[in-house]
């Protein structure tokens, strides 16, 4: 059954002229936000992918108490190359108003380079995991944010576990029952040596993550559609 107080903001972002980077890894950051510099634990939604050149789909979840309807915001896209400075590639920033009224938004954004036919584009290959996170125990929501990530994790020559970033989505969460939704790009996934793991981290306004669940070494491929998860307070 659907949050009637969530607003699926959703669509696709275009590569047009976009040269292909040298750095890796490439991902798409796309947030909604007020206007201005706003720190990111006040950001109202995000999401983070890697992407192997194809369009990208997104999805942020946005929960009606953490805005006006109506409010003026932005929704801002960055193209990234590896880490550090220079790694900001491009960024497109268009003006948001959502009604409360609404459930389900379309926003297409489109990244127009300068080097025509630059980038390979490759073949969608997306899937999505989605379901529901219940979080007990937390007397109040307020400026919570709920982390959705999936990771590879490998061992390196010393058999020390490396995490590589695949997904994130993250937002403000106020409902201790709430939605996820995660996509993520098959193309930029290992296939030998790896394992993936589906982090949910709860996180306060102290900066501190109050609840989570790590679910380890999961199977991509009969990963259900729809799952349910319960956070654990304090140790996870």
């Amino acid at each position: 059954m659907p949050n009637e107080n969530i607003i699926e903001l959703h669509g696709s972002i275009d590569l047009v002229d976009i040269p292909e980077f040298d750095a890796a890894p490439v991902r798409v950051l796309v947030a909604v936000t007020h206007p201005g510099i706003i720190p990111r634990s006040e950001w109202l939604a995000s999401c983070v992918q890697q992407y192997s050149g194809a369009p990208i789909p997104y999805q942020l979840h946005l929960d009606k108490h953490t805005f006006e309807a109506g409010e003026a915001l932005e929704l801002e896209a960055i193209l990234i190359a590896g880490w550090g400075e220079g790694s900001e590639k491009a960024r497109v920033t268009l003006p948001l108003a959502l009604d409360h009224a609404a459930t389900r938004v379309e926003q297409n954004i489109t990244f127009a380079g300068s080097e025509p036919g630059g980038q390979r584009m490759a073949a969608p290959d997306f899937k999505q995991i989605t379901g529901s996170v219940l979080a007990a125990n937390i007397e109040d929501l307020s400026g919570h944010q709920l982390f959705t990530d999936l990771y590879e994790v490998r061992l390196n020559d010393d058999g020390q576990k490396v995490f590589n970033q695949i997904s994130e989505n993250v937002y403000q969460m106020r409902d201790l029952n709430a939605p996820f939704s995660l996509y993520y790009d098959q193309q930029v996934l290992e296939n030998d040596g790896v394992r993936h793991d589906l982090s949910f981290m709860l996180q306060a306004p102290s900066g501190n993550f109050v609840a989570g669940r790590n679910l380890r070494n999961i199977d991509l491929e009969t990963l259900e559609a729809g799952m349910q998860v319960e956070l654990r307070n304090a140790r996870f």
